[in-house]
């Protein structure tokens, strides 16, 4: 009976406490804030890195960049080949990495990666 009882009291509890006692609302807008810190930092440090002309890239081959693309998207990686219309890019995995080709009027801009 006494199990019974305060089994009774706590789903009475929990049923008649506010979402906003339960965290939710806090926890959104911690997720919120983290996920728009990141954008913030990306964006300074794309700032912070040395934008290079995409008739230049040929030159980088084994450097770190960063691609910025029309589209919002981001690359990171190694270049790997660079002629007048193309950028062949190696961006590390977690499990290897993946090279893309990316068309020059995909490519908003490009920066030389800061090495510290």
């Amino acid at each position: 009976m006494r199990h019974f009882l305060s089994l009774l009291l706590l789903t009475t509890t929990i049923l008649l406490m506010p979402a906003a006692a339960l965290g939710t609302e806090d926890d959104e807008r911690w997720i919120d804030h983290y996920v728009d810190s990141a954008a913030q930092r990306d964006r300074n440090e794309a700032l912070a890195a040395e934008s290079v002309a995409f008739e230049d890239l040929a030159g980088l081959r084994g450097q770190d960049v960063l691609v910025l693309l029309r589209n919002g998207q981001q690359r990171r990686g190694v270049v790997q080949r660079a002629t007048g219309s193309r950028l062949n890019l190696r961006v590390p995995l977690p499990s290897g990495y993946a090279d893309y080709e990316l068309a020059r009027a995909d490519v908003q801009r490009v920066l030389r990666e800061k090495t510290p």
